[in-house]
C-alpha cells in the first residue's frame, strides 16, 4: 500500500488511509469509531473526484461489514474500488 500511496500523491490526488493499531502486548486495534468495516482508503482530487478504496493483499474479498459500507456508499454515489 506505500507503493499505490506514492504513486497517488505523485499524480495529485490526496489520500486518508486507515491502519489499524497495536498495543504494547502487540494486540491489533482499530480507533475509529462507527459502523464497523470501512473502507480504508480515501482519494480526492481537485479535477478527478472522491473515491473510497479497499487495499488487498492476495484474495480481494470484502468481508460482510465492508461490501455493506461499499454497497452503501455506491448507493449513494460514491466512486467504490477493490484493489
Amino acid at each position: 500500500s506505500d507503493l499505490f500511496m506514492a504513486h497517488a500523491k505523485a499524480r495529485g490526488w490526496r489520500y486518508r488511509h486507515q491502519r489499524p493499531g497495536r498495543s504494547a502486548r502487540g494486540r491489533v486495534f482499530d480507533q475509529a469509531d462507527g459502523d464497523p468495516g470501512f473502507l480504508d482508503t480515501i482519494l480526492v482530487h481537485r479535477t478527478r473526484g472522491f473515491m473510497i478504496v479497499e487495499l488487498k493483499t492476495g484474495d480481494a474479498t470484502l468481508s460482510k461489514d465492508q461490501r455493506a459500507w461499499a454497497d452503501d456508499l455506491i448507493a449513494a454515489g460514491v466512486e467504490v474500488h477493490v484493489w
